[in-house]
């Protein structure tokens, strides 16, 4: 599968960083430049498999995590964006070694939707109805269980459910991007290891270019 993981420390000092910061599009267009182009027909996300979630370090620097299928050339991006070289290492074998049973920690900053009906009836029926963002937390952590179950998880007891920081972003000359989510840390129960490695590559739910919807596990020491 040749899955990998990076870990990236962002230089404060950067105008490149301090303007991705404050403009999701921007940040993820950055991103971008260490992939190649994706075959026509397909986004460069989809195509090489790109996932990322932005976290603080304990010195209040910001970190990136981000998932790939194919090695990133984090060498192109601008000069001084990084603190350091990018620490890259493939999550293949830990991966391979999922197993229906195993109990793992995980996160996830997902950005929950829900369908809401039209009130509007056409030719008598119902419009299609419009998916809205979850701003409840109850609501929320429905919405994370059954996502989880069909990753192949179960959510098991004990999780911890915060908001997280808004994200806003300028798309096109006029367009704005603005999305909200939740942070959930906690346990689960691996049921489907194949459906499990699914969610792991391909993400949890909207926004996944703007950081939202990229789950980790890791082992219970």
């Amino acid at each position: 599968m040749q899955m990998q993981l990076s870990r990236l420390v962002l230089n404060l000092r950067s105008a490149s960083v301090l303007r991705d910061l404050a403009d999701a599009q921007a940040f993820h267009r950055t991103l971008m430049m260490a992939f190649g182009t994706a075959p026509d027909g397909a986004t460069a996300r989809d195509h090489f498999g790109v996932l990322h979630r932005r976290e603080m370090s304990a010195d209040m620097i910001p970190v990136v995590l981000v998932a790939s299928l194919s090695g990133p050339r984090w060498e192109a991006l601008p000069l001084g964006y990084l603190v350091g070289e990018a620490a890259v290492r493939s999550t293949d074998a830990a991966y391979d070694a999922l197993a229906p049973g195993q109990v793992l920690r995980f996160r996830l900053v997902a950005s929950p939707t829900k369908n809401v009906p039209s009130p509007s009836v056409i030719d008598g029926s119902r419009a299609r109805g419009t998916k809205r963002p979850v701003h409840d937390l109850t609501e929320a952590v429905v919405w994370l269980r059954r996502r989880l179950q069909t990753a192949g998880v179960e959510l098991l007891n004990g999780n911890e459910v915060a908001p997280a920081d808004a994200v806003h972003g300028t798309r096109g000359p006029t367009g704005q991007v603005s999305l909200h989510g939740y942070r959930f840390d906690g346990l689960l129960r691996v049921r489907d290891a194949d459906a499990l490695r699914r969610a792991l590559t391909e993400g949890i739910g909207p926004g996944k270019a703007y950081g939202f919807g990229m789950l980790t596990v890791a082992r219970i020491s």
